[in-house]
């Protein structure tokens, strides 16, 4: 858990480097690994101390718990979607795709954007912020979902291969 905390607060990071802003940010794959590997409960508590942690070393504005939660239901969510839609059936890509896509449009499309309008409140309506917000969100979740769906299955297949051998 502590090594994916780890990785978490350092691909926050990145952002600060020139190449990396806003657009290609991995710091959600650590956290939804975990709820696969280690269970919605683990990947909860990965999402919420990697977003406590990345906030000490390098804050970007005030402090604001709601997005520490919503940072924690980022890694417990997918796991939790994978467990009610397919309880018995084995993973396969399309399946995680889906359990990741529902999450992040949960998180990134929805929360995101009204903690965000909460804190800054950009236009008088919270509809248009949340508007605005999510139509910057999307494009980039339109990348990521694929990817990290691809990678944790990948790295499921060869854990689950590993434990064979």
């Amino acid at each position: 858990m502590a090594v994916l905390v780890g990785l978490s607060v350092a691909l926050k990071m990145l952002q600060y480097l020139p190449i990396m802003q806003f657009f290609f940010l991995f710091v959600a794959f650590p956290i939804i690994l975990a709820g696969f590997m280690l269970g919605p409960r683990a990947g909860f508590w990965v999402g919420a101390i990697s977003d406590i942690l990345g906030y000490a070393l390098f804050p970007g504005g005030p402090y604001f718990p709601p997005l520490t939660i919503t940072q924690g239901l980022t890694g417990c969510l997918p796991a939790l979607i994978v467990r009610w839609l397919w309880k018995d059936k084995p993973l396969s890509f399309s399946r995680l795709l889906i359990a990741i896509a529902i999450s992040q449009l949960l998180t990134k499309g929805l929360m995101v954007p009204l903690c965000l309008h909460v804190l800054y409140r950009p236009t008088p309506h919270w509809f248009y912020s949340c508007c605005l917000y999510a139509a910057a969100s999307l494009p980039a979740q339109a990348f990521h979902v694929p990817l990290y769906a691809w990678l944790i299955n990948y790295i499921l297949q060869t854990t689950k291969q590993a434990k064979t051998i």
